[in-house]
């Protein structure tokens, strides 16, 4: 059954847990989920597991330096080190596999992919051409990349980083 606390939303970033997914689908439905990777973490090589209530990163020996004071991270070589791919990988499989399991559709799958934050996006943008902010923005916009045409860098309309003041 789906919570009815309209103002919340969930981010699924650096979460690997299929169950942990399962349950979120299940509790809230898929208009309030928003996927984000957490990335330069799942930029990571690593698998992800749960011991005692602990996460423990495993990751190829040797790749992140000495890493045996951190109870979060546990080295492995051999076989098992070269099956390492990245953590966004594993993010994404388990959201995949819950998704399966829960039976999202193809357009609830699309809602927390793309549309619930496109729809933050629109909102904030409407917020910034109104000059009236009904959002706070925590981030700190970059320039976007050049591109060889006049609208979409990054996938939105040249307005909306007009107003916004650049880093470089």
């Amino acid at each position: 059954m789906y919570s009815r606390k309209l103002k919340m939303l969930f981010d699924i970033s650096a979460n690997s847990n299929q169950f942990v997914f399962e349950q979120l689908i299940q509790a809230i439905g898929p208009k309030r989920i928003i996927f984000d990777s957490d990335l330069p973490i799942l930029h990571m090589r690593a698998r992800r597991i749960t011991e005692n209530s602990i996460y423990i990163n495993i990751v190829p020996k040797g790749f992140y330096g000495d890493v045996s004071g951190d109870k979060n991270m546990r080295e492995v070589s051999g076989d098992e080190a070269e099956k390492i791919t990245f953590f966004l990988y594993e993010e994404i499989d388990a959201f995949k596999r819950a998704a399966l399991t829960t039976n999202l559709t193809p357009a609830n799958i699309e809602d927390i992919l793309y549309t619930n934050t496109n729809s933050i996006i629109s909102s904030a943008k409407l917020s910034i051409d109104d000059q009236k902010p009904h959002h706070h923005l925590p981030y700190i916009f970059t320039k976007p990349p050049l591109t060889n045409h006049d609208s979409e860098p990054c996938g939105l309309p040249h307005s909306f980083f007009a107003p916004l003041h650049w880093t470089e």
